[in-house]
Order: structure tokens, then sequence, then C-alpha cells
């Protein structure tokens, strides 16, 4: 018995669902549906379209994958869709972790174009005899 493959090409999948994700990486979006298992059914479809995507190499599967999806745990019928880890920020913001980290000070460094060249002068110099 064969069975059916689950993978689809990203083409069979409706736009609107590329929408959805691109909406819910960038804000929390709450879908609420008639019953769970439709719920379940729509999880299903966008993570599958992740995943279409991703063995493409469609050029914004790494920003929809951004995209954090989760059933809501008091609603089955609800599904949240937002920025990954932001369901944890006000647990982290309580704990007293900043959520807007300083960014980190940029530090220059010039290397001259041959290191070994200016090591070997400065022994070239430390061994030089003055001439009489």
């Amino acid at each position: 018995m064969m069975t059916r493959s689950a993978r689809f090409p990203a083409s069979s999948f409706g736009a609107e669902l590329q929408a959805t994700l691109r909406e819910g990486a960038n804000k929390e979006l709450r879908i609420k549906f008639s019953n769970a298992k439709l719920c379940t059914r729509f999880m299903h479809r966008l993570n599958a379209l992740r995943a279409a995507l991703k063995r493409e190499d469609h050029a914004d599967w790494e920003q929809l994958y951004r995209c954090g999806i989760h059933k809501d745990i008091l609603d089955p019928c609800t599904l949240i869709l937002g920025p990954r880890d932001s369901e944890f920020r006000s647990a982290i913001k309580d704990a007293g972790v900043s959520l807007t980290a300083p960014i980190p000070e940029k530090v220059e460094v010039t290397v001259s174009s041959d290191p070994a060249d200016d090591f070997l002068a400065t022994l070239r110099d430390a061994t030089t005899v003055p001439k009489k």
C-alpha cells in the first residue's frame, strides 16, 4: 500500500496563508475558529507552507519562520501567531531582564598587511649592532 506524500509545493498554498505569516512575524494575531479541529488544521497548513518555502529556498522563508504559532491554552479554538518568543516577554521583563539590550561596543583593530614582517622588523632592529 502506498502512502500519500505530505510534501506539497509552496505554490499549492493560498496567498492568504503567506500574508498571515508575514503579519504574525511582526505583531500578535489571534485567529478564532469555529472548532478546535479546524484550528489545528490551519496550524498544520501554516507549518507545511513554511516547510515547503524552506525546502524550495524561497527568498522569504527565514522571515516567515520568525512567526511563532501556538494554540491559546485557555481556548483551543484560538490560534495565536506572533513574533517568536513574544509570549515570554512579560515574564522576562518581570524577572528584571532588560528588553532593550545595549548595542555591544564597536571595537576596531588595525592589522598591518603582513604581521610577520612587522615582527621580523622588530627583531632586526633589536639585533642591529651600531657601526663604530
